[in-house]
This record gives structure tokens, sequence and C-alpha cells, in this order.
């Protein structure tokens, strides 16, 4: 028979769990039922085939396994795909370092040898689709030869991959897989001694028009060299993207995965649509929104570039940043930016990122007075409390476009 599908299993076993309860329910309390109701035919429960219920018993158990099971149900709830991409790379992580991938085989001591590992993988570890195949010691050797700063995961990312093998080792056990009852990864979690506002430096406006008078803005060799000083300016992603961002705070993913058809009108002004498609799916609920374009992106054309995307039939208004190895529009996007950060800040650019971007747009927005409900409204964040959850509704487009406005022009 057919292998099912993780949603078949469990909707299976929802429905075997139902006819049970209705038999039980039955037959076996007769006694209290009224005698002069009519005889009803007894329920027969449909239970599963001898065969299912051993193929549930025999769960594979293999990381990647419990995950595309795990994540077949989580995809319908809406799980970003950035987060399947982060579940698929741990599993790689995982098995390479610890050369395990049965989750019944991992140990308290096993979660802990993987978590000392971290901290001597280099942090670019995963950023690249080659990463995924490498052997441990080749991940030792790149580490051996690079500098301390370049070595070790973040606290952030270190807990993540833990938080990880906690939800897989939690799923596999509700499936009646064999677990190590005294795997708890949770409990390694490391504690972070930085606080989250001072793990990356806002831009300033001064480093931003900085920032814009690289090749990418003035003119490049080529687009593969897009940041060497040329002739020309290619317009593309790595060349819009950078400049949405300092003039919306839009998330790195949610302004590489735009289409032509996220560009709308609304009350006669233009404006970002963010909300899931096939190219991206946003964070949570207060992620979709409506983003007015700033007036300088509008004169530099930018509705044209979304024009020629259209008449060309694009799905995807800078498909130059889609990478077929990780499914992904911004992981392209984080690594140019970061050489461009590099080559025009060198060291004192190290805090700095594309989400540098977003910190910039809110610190400036609040700086020029704009209420915080608008701010929020803008960077698709969700109230503080339950009134600004509940009760305060989305601020007027025309509000929003005036904030955007306040925004400085950076080039």
């Amino acid at each position: 028979m057919d292998r099912l599908s993780a949603l078949e299993e469990l909707t299976l076993r929802d429905l075997y769990i139902r006819a049970k309860a209705e038999a039980w329910s039955g037959p076996h309390h007769s006694s209290e039922q009224h005698s002069d109701r009519a005889p009803q035919s007894e329920v027969v429960p449909q239970v599963l085939p001898a065969k299912h219920c051993e193929e549930k018993e025999r769960a594979d158990p293999r990381l990647s396994s419990v995950i595309e099971r795990m994540t077949a149900i989580k995809h319908v709830e809406g799980i970003e795909e950035k987060t399947l991409r982060q579940y698929r790379a741990f599993a790689a992580l995982f098995e390479m370092l610890t050369g395990i991938d049965d989750i019944t085989k991992v140990t308290q001591t096993v979660a802990k040898s993987f978590r000392a590992d971290l901290n001597w993988s280099p942090k670019s570890w995963g950023k690249s689709p080659k990463d995924i195949h490498m052997t441990r010691n080749e991940v030792q050797a790149k580490s051996d030869a690079l500098p301390p700063e370049k070595i070790g995961l973040s606290v952030g990312t270190i807990n993540r991959h833990l938080e990880h093998l906690n939800q897989i080792a939690d799923w596999a056990r509700d499936e009646g897989l064999p677990v190590d009852t005294h795997l708890k990864p949770a409990k390694l979690r490391k504690k972070d001694t930085v606080r989250a506002r001072d793990k990356r430096d806002p831009f300033t406006v001064e480093q931003l028009r900085t920032m814009f008078q690289q090749p990418v803005w003035t003119g490049s060799r080529s687009e593969w060299h897009q940041t060497q000083p040329g002739d020309h300016i290619y317009r593309n992603g790595i060349y819009w993207c950078p400049l949405i961002g300092a003039y919306t705070g839009a998330r790195r993913e949610e302004i590489a995965g735009l289409a032509p058809d996220d560009i709308v009108q609304v009350e006669g002004i233009w404006c970002f649509n963010i909300e899931d498609s096939e190219l991206r799916r946003i964070k949570n609920l207060s992620s979709r929104r409506v983003v007015p374009i700033h007036p300088h992106l509008l004169e530099m054309g930018f509705l044209t570039h979304v024009e020629t995307a259209r008449k060309a039939g694009q799905n995807s208004l800078f498909p130059d940043l889609y990478e077929a190895g990780n499914n992904s529009f911004g992981r392209k996007l984080g690594r140019r930016m970061r050489a461009i950060i590099d080559n025009c800040f060198g060291e004192n650019g190290a805090k700095l990122s594309f989400h540098s971007l977003r910190h910039y747009a809110q610190n400036e927005l609040a700086n020029a007075g704009v209420e915080s409900r608008i701010v929020r409204d803008i960077v698709g964040h969700e109230g503080v409390d339950v009134h600004d959850k509940v009760y305060t509704k989305k601020a007027p487009v025309a509000a929003l476009s005036n904030a955007i406005a306040q925004l400085p022009r950076v080039t």
C-alpha cells in the first residue's frame, strides 16, 4: 500500500480515536439508556488495518523524516518558508556534527556535545547551499582558517538550533517514537549577555548617504561585479532593495520577495502591499500591511521598474535575487549587502546589516515625532497591550504616507 502523507496519517488517527470513543460510550453504557428508546444498531468503529498500525509504530525516526511530517502540518497552519529552511538546515548541521540522524538515539549528552560544537563552527555556516554537503572535518578545517571573530555561532542561533531539536523530540514522542525521556534540549539554552537592541547598530543618515555612493548606485563594472566601480548602473534587486529598506523599514524577505502585483494604489497613493504570496511568507498577522512608497523612490523611477517587470510577465520584481538552491530571494541580498557594507565601512560596519535599515527607519520615524501606532503599522509590529492589539484600528493610508515622507532622503 502507498505510504500515507503526514496529514492523512493524522486524519486517520483522529477518525480512529473518535470511533473508539463512540463505541465505548455506546454499548458499554446501555444501563444509562432510556428503556423506551428504540433499539439502534451497534456502531462498529472503522479501525485502521493492522498494517497501518504497524507503520505508525515504525514511523521513520530520521530527523529529516520527522521534520517533514511535522512541517507538513505546520505548513497548513501558515509556517514561514524561512522557518522550514531553518529546520532542514538544522537537521543537516546536527547530523554532520554528531553523526546521528535518528531522533531515538539522541541523548542529553549528545545534545550537550552538539551545543559545544556550535561554539567552534563558522559563523557563516548555512548561508551557502554548499554548506549542507560539507563533512565535519571540512567544517573544522574551515574554522581553523578563520579569524576568531568569525568563529562560533551567536547565542540566538545556538538557542534556535536547540529549540528546533526540542520541538522535533516532542513531536516524535507524540508520534509514539521511543525518544529518550531525559532528552531536554531546551534546558541547554545559553543566556544572552547582550541586549537585543545592542546586537546590531542602526544606520545613521550620514552612513546611508555614504553607502549609497557605492558603485551599485553610481556605476558598476558589470552586473556580476556590481560592487566594483564601472560605467553602468544596473537597476536590479541589489540596487532597489536597500533603498526600499531605507524608505520603509520593511524586512529583507518582505522586500526581496515583492511581485509586480504587490505595487498597488490605495486611496490614490502608491503602496507596497506586503502579504503572503508564492514568493515569500510574512512573519505573522501584524506583518500583513500596506506601506506607502516614499516620494524619492517614485522620483527615481521605481514605478518604471515595476511596469517593465509587468510587461515582461515576471512574477518577481527582482528575479536576479532568486537562488534555487535554497528557494529564497533574501539570502543573496543579505550576502551582497554584507559585501557592500564591508567595502564601505570596513571593521566599523561589523554590527551593520540589511536589518539595520529597519532599525534606522524606526528610529528616524520616532525622532520625527511620528505617533507610535503609525510606526507600528508601517513596520508591521503588534501593539504593546490588549488595547492596541484589539481596539486600535489601523491608521489611514494618508497618515502612513505623511509619516513615510518624513524619512530623510539618503541619495
